[in-house]
């Protein structure tokens, strides 16, 4: 009762209780059905552990400093409120934002 709306609950993580989100409620976008094929990414924020509902994982990447920069000023429309930095992964040459997560659950 009284939870925000995209608290969606606990997880049992090895004997640990965790409070799961739906990141894209956070982010105001579309709600999705959950299946099978439904991810949960766990974070540690500011010491804690935190589940997050992600509609998937294609890898996990390691970033060096050299490959980011500061988020670019893009628009005044554009919010980049939650935008750590921005980065490219030396491998594929793929273009990443990088999500402050701590900022954006800083309010939690």
């Amino acid at each position: 009762p009284n939870q925000k709306p995209h608290f969606l609950g606990v997880a049992n993580l090895r004997g640990n209780v965790i409070p799961v989100i739906d990141l894209r409620k956070v982010f105001g976008f579309n709600e999705v059905t959950y299946d099978q094929f439904t991810v949960f990414l766990m974070l540690k924020v500011k010491g804690k552990i935190k589940g997050c509902v992600v509609d998937s994982i294609d890898d996990v990447v390691f970033l060096e400093s050299e490959n980011t920069q500061s988020t670019p000023v893009l628009s005044r429309k554009i919010k980049t409120d939650f935008v750590k930095y921005v980065a490219k992964e030396p491998k594929s040459e793929k273009f990443l934002i990088v999500i402050d997560v701590e900022k954006m659950l800083e309010n939690e």
